[in-house]
């Protein structure tokens, strides 16, 4: 998501100046070339805010409680902060909710209904913001990673001979996520997968997965591959596959703008709802034989994925970064967190 915002925006405003609040300010300066500093450091958030022009929050579901009230806490922290230092805010293609405790679904009404530009990713998140009181409808748009650019062939081919690894050709791809329910049912595609007879791929889309992706790469008797840190190479591996099963919604995206036919695994009610937009299947549970019979359609030549579909989401994406860089504009920003 930070890539495609800063690919965006830096395209839209070649003189805007982005630095982000990161949990790795390292990582994020070597994998993205731009500034950072700790999101967790009350002083270094102060400074960031009283540097800029505009505080920027999005995308990816950020507000809500269902994991952890750690989330809604921050989130909406750094929007009160903002407040504080009078910096304008835009809430950027944000999915919101669920909010199940009262503080957080008022706290959102609150700081939500403040922002200079509020757009969420889902018509769910529009809906859940007006049934808890929000007085001004939010518009809609898609995931910012529907514009997101692949890497080259020369970059993917770079990455890929630095981490040993050689991709066999035609190949199926796996992307798994170490959440309840989900491992299973990846597991469970990726032997439906190795029944086959191309070759299966598995890789993790963050480091958190990659032991879990290790287990799935040795039931399809399949290679796996190391999380990429750059995720226009993950996006370049999807559109190289000739097929892919995910339980994560950004391969599911990627897929999406590559044109690739995939299978979801609906561990999460976004999931679920992006398939149904653009036409794949899915399922929280896939049995052996469904994903087995999607597979052998897409080695037929069936067409699931709705091409239509992704492209007015596309294009919902580019109004949004349209909307989103004439408040820049207006709000004289050089520098944006």
């Amino acid at each position: 998501i930070l890539a495609a915002i800063a690919q965006e925006l830096v395209t839209q405003l070649p003189q805007v100046e982005l630095e982000v609040l990161s949990g790795d300010p390292a990582a994020t300066q070597r994998t993205y070339g731009l500034e950072a500093c700790d999101r967790w450091s009350l002083r270094c958030l102060w400074r960031a805010l009283r540097r800029s022009d505009v505080l920027v929050q999005g995308g990816g579901g950020l507000i809500q409680d269902a994991t952890s009230c750690m989330s809604p806490a921050y989130y909406l922290g750094v929007l009160l902060a903002a407040r504080i230092a009078r910096r304008p805010y835009a809430i950027f293609c944000q999915g919101v909710g669920p909010l199940r405790r009262w503080l957080w679904r008022s706290l959102t009404v609150l700081l939500l209904g403040k922002a200079r530009l509020l757009i969420v990713r889902d018509e769910n998140s529009a809906e859940l913001l007006l049934r808890m009181g929000l007085r001004k409808p939010a518009e809609v748009a898609g995931d910012p990673a529907l514009l997101l650019k692949s890497a080259s062939p020369e970059e993917t081919r770079q990455w890929l001979a630095g981490t040993g690894a050689r991709l066999p050709e035609g190949y199926w791809l796996v992307v798994p996520r170490q959440v309840a329910g989900a491992e299973e049912a990846v597991a469970e595609a990726a032997r439906a997968l190795a029944s086959l007879e191309r070759p299966v791929v598995v890789m993790p889309f963050q480091a958190a997965d990659e032991t879990l992706a290790r287990e799935v790469a040795g039931i399809a008797h399949g290679m796996a591959l190391p999380t990429p840190e750059d995720p226009r190479i993950g996006a370049a591996i999807v559109a190289g596959a000739c097929g892919v099963v995910a339980a994560r919604l950004h391969a599911l995206i990627f897929a999406a703008t590559a044109g690739v036919e995939a299978f979801g695994v609906d561990y999460d009610p976004k999931v679920a709802a992006f398939c149904d937009a653009v036409g794949y299947p899915h399922a929280a549970q896939p049995a052996l034989e469904h994903v087995a019979a999607w597979a052998q359609q897409v080695e037929n030549g069936e067409n699931f994925l709705q091409s239509q579909s992704v492209e007015r989401m596309q294009s919902s994406v580019r109004h949004a970064f349209r909307r989103l860089a004439e408040l820049l504009m207006r709000a004289g920003a050089s520098s944006s967190v």
